[in-house]
C-alpha cells in the first residue's frame, strides 16, 4: 500500500517469525540435550580443549584422570602429561598435523591425579584448522591393559625366540608340507646353509617318497586322533647321506593339520649306532656260548639263569631245563 514502510513487517508475518524462532529454539535445545546424553554415556573420553586448556569434558574423561568434574574443567593440558617434556612432544607431534585439518592419533602415557600412570589411545581434531585458538576435541581411550598384554606377549616372544635360536634341538615349523621357519640347529642337523630350508617342501628331508607319504599318513592319523605324533625314522641330509633321528609333532589346533604343526628333531645317529654295535657284541656272545666246547652256566644268587648246550650235553639233559633250577 502507499505510504507504508517497505521494511515494516504485516502482524502475520512477524507471528510467523515468532513461531520459526521459537521452533528453532526447541530443534536446538532438543539437539544440545542429546549431545548432553551421548557424552555423559560414551565408553570412551571427550574433551574440548581451547588455549591448552579443559573447558568441556565427559564424566568418563573425568574419571580416567582420576579427577572429580569440577576439578577436571580448567585444568590444563599439562598436568594430563607426565612430564612438560611428554607434553612438549606431544605439541611437536600434533600441532602440525591439527593445523592441516587433519584427526591427529596416537598412543601415549598420561598420568592421573594421583601420580599414576596409563596408556592412553588419542584421537584429535581442531574444530577450525585455520583458527587453532576455536580449540580442540579429543577422544581418549584407556588402553593399558591393552599395552600390559602387549609387553607380556612381546616378553614371551622375546623368550621362545630366544630358546627356539639356542636350543639344541632342531625345531621346525611345518606348513602345506613346507618349511615355514626353523631353528639354526635344525639347518645343521640336515647340512643347510642359513635360510636355505625356508619355503622348502618337507619331502625333501626323506630318503624317498614312499617313506614321505607313509610319515604323511602316519602324521595325519595321530593328528585326527587328537595324539602327538613321536616316532624314529632315518632321514637326508643336503648331501644325500642319511642318519637317524627321533621326532615328535604337533598341530597347532588339534584334529587340524592343515593349519600348520611344530616339530622337534633330535639326533640319534650315536645312539642308534651305539645299539648296532651292542646288538653285534650280544649275537657274537650268543653265537660263542653256543659254539663253546666247554660247558657254560650263568648264575645268580645260586640259581642258574642259562646254561649252554654243551653242557647240556656233559649232563645229559636239555638245556632249557637248567633255567631257574637251584645248583644244589
Amino acid at each position: 500500500m502507499i505510504g507504508d514502510s517497505p521494511s515494516r513487517k504485516s502482524p502475520a508475518t512477524a507471528a510467523e517469525g515468532a513461531t520459526v524462532l521459537t521452533h528453532s529454539s526447541a530443534l536446538t535445545h532438543h539437539a544440545v540435550r542429546e549431545l548432553r546424553a551421548i557424552l555423559e554415556n560414551a565408553t570412551v573420553g571427550i574433551l574440548f580443549t581451547r588455549n591448552r586448556y579443559v573447558v568441556q569434558a565427559n564424566p568418563l574423561a573425568a574419571r580416567m584422570w582420576g579427577y572429580r568434574m569440577e576439578e577436571f574443567i580448567g585444568i590444563s593440558g599439562l598436568d594430563l602429561h607426565p612430564s612438560l617434556e611428554a607434553y612438549d612432544e606431544m605439541a611437536h607431534d600434533a600441532v602440525p598435523v591439527l593445523i592441516a585439518g587433519e584427526a591427529y592419533r596416537g598412543e601415549r602415557p598420561m598420568r592421573r591425579a594421583d601420580g599414576s600412570l596409563f596408556w592412553c589411545r588419542i584421537s584429535a581434531k581442531a574444530v577450525d584448522p585455520e583458527r587453532p585458538r576455536e580449540g580442540t576435541i579429543w577422544i581418549m581411550e584407556d588402553v593399558t591393559e591393552d599395552h600390559l598384554m602387549r609387553d607380556t606377549l612381546d616378553k614371551m616372544t622375546r623368550e621362545l625366540l630366544g630358546i627356539f635360536d639356542t636350543s639344541l634341538i632342531g625345531i621346525a615349523v611345518v606348513r602345506s608340507e613346507r618349511v615355514a621357519r626353523c631353528n639354526a640347529f635344525f639347518e645343521q642337523l640336515f647340512g643347510y646353509a642359513v635360510g636355505a630350508l625356508i619355503d622348502q617342501p618337507v619331502d625333501r628331508l626323506f630318503p624317498s617318497d614312499d617313506r614321505f607319504s607313509a610319515a604323511i599318513r602316519a602324521f595325519d592319523e595321530d593328528i585326527a586322533a587328537g595324539r602327538e605324533h613321536r616316532g624314529e625314522a632315518q632321514m637326508q641330509r643336503a648331501d644325500g647321506s642319511l642318519f637317524w633321528v627321533r621326532f615328535s609333532g604337533r598341530a597347532f589346533e588339534p584334529g587340524n593339520g592343515a593349519a600348520g604343526s611344530a616339530w622337534m628333531v633330535e639326533d640319534i645317529s650315536a645312539a642308534k649306532a651305539a645299539e648296532a654295535q651292542l646288538r653285534q657284541a650280544l649275537d657274537e656272545q650268543q653265537l660263542i656260548f653256543d659254539s663253546a666246547t666247554v660247558g657254560i652256566v650263568l648264575t645268580r644268587g645260586r640259581r642258574v639263569l642259562r646254561a649252554n648246550p654243551r653242557l647240556a650235553e656233559i649232563l645229559g639233559i636239555k638245556a632249557r631245563d637248567f633255567a631257574g633250577g637251584d645248583l644244589n
